[in-house]
């Protein structure tokens, strides 16, 4: 039996909007506490490793990523997507998820030293064997996840990652102060991290197959799995590529570089899609036959999104040397300009957050094959020819490529949805005054602190980022009292409770 009962399905009682609402506060709440943890654990790891060891542990996430895609074999997206769920379809799922646990570990802990040779990182080896028992339970969890997913149970969700990002930096810290395993440190944190947040899925969602898997069941969810699942093994591929050219041309240590770059680029639109971005493929899913309302929330959640990823991304890559050297040491300088050139198309990325959801609620996660392998293609020509250039030129070539594809996948949401470019120019307006206005005040704050003669340091971040605080909080602030309900209405017209209003009139 599902977990999901009656009263907890969006409904004429429960809008979609409400439910869509929950879902993003859960995850907020959840996400703040992980990042707390995150933001503060990697503060401290990064002055006590050194950048080559930063280098090879992301090779290593990447491989056990990989591993739990290939596990979930896009049964996952499939429950959450398909409209009429029988417990055929959960226990079906969750079958083929164990069984791909069980030959992925497998396949990993023999394969583990030939890919050591191939990379030329030969502690690898025994870094990836440690993943196999948390691989077989991230694939026992899957099917668990999927249906707290789709009863937009996010507050569950949200547990396990707190929790589990807490697991990351305890083990983390006890293996480095403690047991004086540097090398272990974030391997061994990763392990745990995986581990526990799979058992938290478990405990959170109780579910448990009560048949065999059924070949009508396989038969029905195949089609749509088969297509995210090869979706997903080319997103993997080509959202990693970079990593492993960089390391493979330039070594671990260029590679710990551009990872400290990538990863605090990638904080605000990382955060942003699992606070927003994943909670709307149940929201999308539930609107995928009226493409009307579909336009209407997608560029809801362009216009939100943008008004805060665009100024917090462009005053981050002004400021680069400043926050990198003041976060994680003067040792990890040399990040501050693959940030700024990385910018400009990750940018273009967080804009285009919504796009994948609207490809598998619309039931075309071919879209994505496609997309993605293009990017795969591009980035294995690009960096074939600027990484042997150094590490600046590897960042300019990712830069164009990621700014290019994230364009063309917008044009395809557009033509899928019928949602006309000035409509969405009109969404990313407040997006794009409020990263001017971040730009003019964050530049000004760094010519105070520099008059000043501050040294790097968290007082010249206060200096630089007050500025740039106060005069988007001063343009927003309209906004954001209307949608807190603070304004001279009542709580009953703020914008969630009339969209949850239309909703129920509509049902």
């Amino acid at each position: 039996m599902s977990p999901q009962s009656p009263s907890e399905q969006p409904d004429g009682t429960h809008s979609l909007w409400e439910f869509f609402s929950r879902g993003v506060l859960n995850s907020a709440l959840g996400e703040v506490s992980v990042q707390v943890t995150r933001v503060a654990g990697i503060v401290f790891l990064a002055r006590q490793l050194e950048p080559s060891d930063f280098g090879l542990y992301r090779i290593v996430l990447i491989i056990c990523a990989f591993a739990i895609l290939i596990n979930e074999a896009g049964m996952s997206e499939a429950l959450i997507q398909r409209k009429m769920l029988h417990a055929s379809h959960e226990a079906t799922a969750w079958w083929i998820s164990l069984l791909m646990g069980l030959v992925t570990a497998a396949v990993l802990y023999f394969g583990a030293p030939l890919v050591a040779r191939l990379l030329i990182m030969p502690r690898l080896t025994e870094q990836l064997r440690l993943l196999t028992l948390p691989i077989i339970l991230a694939s026992i969890s899957s099917t668990g996840g999927a249906l707290l997913k789709r009863s937009f149970r996010f507050g569950a969700i949200a547990l396990a990652d707190s929790i589990a990002e807490l697991s990351f930096f305890a083990v983390t810290i006890i293996l480095l102060l403690c047991y004086k395993a540097p090398r272990w440190s974030l391997a061994g944190g990763l392990a745990a991290k995986t581990c526990v947040r799979a058992i938290v899925i478990l405990a959170s969602s109780r579910y448990v197959p009560r048949q065999l898997p059924r070949l009508s069941a396989a038969h029905d969810l195949a089609p749509f799995a088969l297509s995210v699942w090869a979706s997903g093994i080319i997103i993997s591929f080509s959202s990693n590529a970079d990593y492993f050219l960089v390391g493979r041309i330039l070594g671990s240590s260029a590679l710990g570089f551009y990872t400290i770059a990538w990863d605090l680029l990638r904080f605000i639109p990382d955060r942003l899609y699992i606070v927003v971005g994943r909670v709307s493929l149940p929201l999308f899913s539930q609107l995928q036959d009226n493409n009307s309302d579909l336009r209407r929330r997608y560029c809801d959640l362009v216009r939100e999104t943008s008004r805060i990823l665009l100024p917090l991304m462009t005053g981050l890559a002004i400021a680069a040397p400043q926050v990198i050297v003041t976060l994680y040491g003067e040792r990890w300088a040399p990040a501050a300009e693959p940030l700024r050139v990385l910018a400009l198309g990750l940018i273009l990325v967080g804009i285009a957050i919504g796009t994948g959801p609207v490809y598998y609620a619309k039931g075309r996660p071919a879209l994505d094959i496609f997309l993605h392998g293009a990017r795969l293609v591009l980035i294995i020509a690009v960096l074939a020819v600027v990484a042997p250039m150094g590490l600046i030129a590897a960042s300019i070539g990712m830069g164009m490529v990621e700014g290019t594809i994230a364009v063309a996948g917008q044009l395809m949401v557009n033509s899928i949805i019928e949602l006309r470019i000035a409509r969405l120019a009109e969404a990313l307006a407040p997006g794009f005054r409020n990263a001017l206005l971040a730009a003019a005040s964050t530049q000004a704050g760094m010519l105070i602190a520099f008059e000043m003669g501050l040294p790097h340091g968290f007082l010249t971040l206060l200096v630089i980022g007050i500025l740039p605080a106060i005069t988007i909080g001063f343009v927003e602030m309209p906004r954001i009292l209307k949608v807190t309900g603070f304004t001279g209405k009542s709580r009953a017209n703020s914008p969630l409770t009339t969209l949850a209003a239309s909703e129920r009139q509509q049902s």
